[in-house]
């Protein structure tokens, strides 16, 4: 879902021009230059295709193309030809892009050939068939379906062929060079040229076998192939690149390049294009979503922090902007347009002088480099990028040290939520679960509720009195005495029980309240007043 509404929020954000071109065909158009067709099927809906490769790699059957063309298509002033329109509906078979590339049917085909047409799909359009072993299996069968299939999906299909490696019939040993002295046993070969042969597979032998010999062996045959690789690259966990770098040596004798230094020293490895590369799955990931064009913001409340956040970007070649309370406010939105108008990924770096009354949101990942004190201070930065009305998705990354002042700054803003949560979110509920940590809270109201006062007698008033629950209060928290039963007397007793009401002494008010106030921040007591003051408003109610 996220994947989808990355598309779909950059089909929003970006400039994007709709034309109509040869039917069925849009031409969608970037600022930049770049243009895609969108070949139109069906309602506005789709199901769109589009040429882009974002559109064949990401398995979604759409992109931000297709997303802008429905958009397009919905509006109730798009003037679509009428060439264009009866083009969408013509009934065709075509190539859906799931989780994998499959034959779908639009529309019901009529006429000559039709009846094989549809009886080799169900009522949704989904092929009846088995799914074909390979794209040369899949051309030979859409062939005999005659013109009701998309030439486009016949293109794809010849492409694929064309660039997928080849191996030459004959035995599979043949392809290899001598091995070290090394000789695999006869199940490694069979894997091998499983994996070799097939292009894309999966090898699933028990723990022990030679998975990796195999993989190795299926490679150095791939580069004897009528269209050879050239480059291999291994992502593995960790721990195992060891592993891999000494099998190729010991079964190939040649050197593996590992992925390793800094994110600079790394593109450039990349680029040489390496006959072994080797990394591993965190590293894979790192390298950031940069390809993915992210715009991120960077808070700090320090700006020598959020200067060497700046010097980290610039020496990554990164777009960066720096916000902070030196920059005079009239120059802030120009700042903020620039930032917006980047194409590909930036990053706004800012103290919490950008916290407030700013509008990011054409960022998409907020990155939260220290925690301040305050917790609706972290909300605001959050909602600087993910405002009122967002569809998109915001990635929200907090940066805390283990065992250190900012775990327990972590913690703190945790209690502060739990407590007014419990205030305002109870409903009708009369129970106070007082967070574990916030001990010196629980001190308080235990001694208030603790401090016995003098018995009202039978049947006499006891205004403001606050009865002791009978029965134990839930771990790490406070019961409240429920509302019917708040008012002391013998008249109020349940199951003729005698009520036994308590009043507050405030000298011990007073000297609950001294011994924890002075320990809390300052910020700790406002929220604890407010607190009381909520309480002391419902009780008078």
């Amino acid at each position: 879902m996220q994947a989808l509404e990355e598309r779909q929020t950059a089909a929003r954000r970006e400039k994007l021009t709709v034309r109509a071109e040869n039917a069925p065909y849009l031409v969608v158009q970037s600022p930049s230059g770049f243009s895609y067709r969108v070949h139109l099927r069906g309602d506005p809906d789709g199901p769109h295709s589009c040429d882009c490769p974002d559109f064949e790699a990401n398995r979604l059957h759409t992109c931000k193309h297709v997303e802008r063309a429905r958009a397009y298509l919905r509006a109730p002033r798009s003037r679509l030809p009428r060439a264009h329109q009866g083009a969408a509906k013509v009934p065709r078979v075509y190539l859906h892009f799931g989780q994998v590339v499959e034959p779908r049917l639009h529309g019901n085909p009529s006429g000559r050939g039709a009846s094989r047409v549809r009886s080799s799909f169900d009522g949704k359009g989904r092929s009846l068939r088995p799914l074909a072993k390979g794209e040369a299996e899949l051309r030979r069968w859409l062939e005999t379906l005659g013109p009701w299939v998309e030439p486009e999906a016949l293109a794809w299909l010849d492409g694929r062929l064309e660039r997928r490696p080849a191996l030459p019939e004959g035995p599979f040993q043949h392809l290899l060079p001598r091995l070290g002295g090394l000789q695999p046993y006869p199940y490694q070969w069979t894997g091998a040229e499983f994996l070799a042969r097939t292009g894309r597979a999966f090898l699933a032998d028990e723990m022990g076998l030679g998975k990796t010999v195999q993989a190795i062996l299926a490679a150095v045959a791939l580069r004897r192939a009528e269209h050879p690789v050239r480059a291999v690259t291994i992502v593995c966990p960790a721990s195992l690149r060891g592993g891999w770098q000494d099998e190729i040596r010991r079964w190939i004798g040649e050197a593996v390049t590992p992925l390793e230094g800094r994110a600079l020293g790394r593109a450039d490895t990349i680029r040489s294009r390496p006959r072994w590369l080797v990394t591993h799955y965190e590293q894979a990931l790192r390298d950031l979503c940069l390809g993915e064009g992210r715009k991120a913001v960077v808070f700090s409340e320090w700006t020598d922090m959020t200067d060497c956040v700046e010097r980290l970007c610039r020496r990554l070649r990164l777009p960066v902007f720096h916000l902070h309370g030196g920059v005079p406010i009239r120059r802030r939105p120009a700042l903020i347009r620039s930032f917006s108008a980047t194409k590909g990924p930036a990053v706004f770096v800012s103290t919490d002088a950008g916290g407030v009354g700013l509008n990011l949101q054409a960022a998409d990942v907020v990155v939260n480099i220290d925690l301040p004190w305050n917790p609706a201070r972290l909300e605001q930065r959050v909602a600087r990028v993910h405002r009122i009305g967002s569809t998109s998705t915001v990635q929200e990354l907090l940066m805390v040290t283990k065992d250190s002042v900012e775990e327990r700054i972590l913690y703190l803003h945790d209690t502060k939520r739990n407590v007014l949560a419990n205030i305002w979110d109870k409903g009708t509920e009369d129970v106070i679960a007082a967070p574990g940590g916030s001990g010196a809270f629980r001190e308080m109201v235990a001694a208030l509720l603790g401090t016995r006062g003098p018995e009202v007698e039978s049947g006499a008033p006891a205004g403001g009195a606050i009865r002791e629950h009978r029965g134990r209060a839930p771990e790490g928290g406070v019961e409240a005495v429920p509302a019917t039963d708040r008012s002391a007397g013998a008249g109020n007793a349940r199951n003729g029980e005698r009520a036994e009401p308590l009043v507050v002494d405030p000298a011990a008010l007073l000297a609950a309240m001294g011994s924890v106030a002075p320990a809390l921040p300052p910020e700790h007591r406002r929220s604890l007043a407010t607190v009381f003051r909520v309480l002391a408003e419902s009780l008078e109610a």
